[in-house]
């Protein structure tokens, strides 16, 4: 299985359908699968927080097997299983700069001064989850301004041959 890691807004879903129909494989999104499972993302994070997501991810993404391309929830490795599971996977970090991916998950928005600072809480959660991505990928592959289809091929590039 080839895993896409990565923040927000990096691509993943959208660059790992594209791998997977390029390769022929089959693709799952993990949030969708998840959401599918066990409710709406949004539900999960209301009722049990970011650590229940993660642990639902955990526990889906152990479920998946044979070949395919898994686009893996950003939250996912906030549940120390996740890296267990996936060091049996091909895993290749979507990094992308925080402002393209800030921009990306529809937060560039201007925001009341009254609530908390958006921002802050993603320059945050990228720091405390970049050295996570780092220490369990495979290979890393630079979004910088690349559309999909750019990013899909160097994901491919970077992916040892089939046997």
């Amino acid at each position: 299985m080839i895993a896409l890691i990565g923040p927000p807004g990096s691509g993943t879903t959208s660059v790992g359908a594209v791998v997977a129909a390029r390769l022929g494989l089959e693709f799952h999104d993990l949030d969708a699968e998840v959401a599918d499972r066990h409710g709406a993302i949004s539900e999960i994070v209301l009722e049990a927080g970011t650590a229940g997501l993660s642990a639902r991810q955990a526990e889906v993404l152990a479920g998946l097997d044979g070949d395919g391309v898994v686009a893996v929830g950003s939250s996912a490795l906030d549940d120390p299983r996740t890296a267990g599971i996936l060091r049996d996977h091909v895993v290749v970090l979507l990094d992308a700069d925080p402002a393209r991916t800030f921009q990306r998950a529809g937060l560039a928005r201007p925001q009341p001064s009254a609530i908390v600072n958006p921002r802050q809480l993603w320059s945050r959660m990228l720091r405390e989850r970049g050295p996570v991505y780092r220490a369990v990928a495979d290979h890393v592959v630079e979004v910088a301004d690349r559309d999909v289809e750019a990013v899909a091929e160097a994901v491919i590039g970077v992916l040892p041959p089939v046997r």
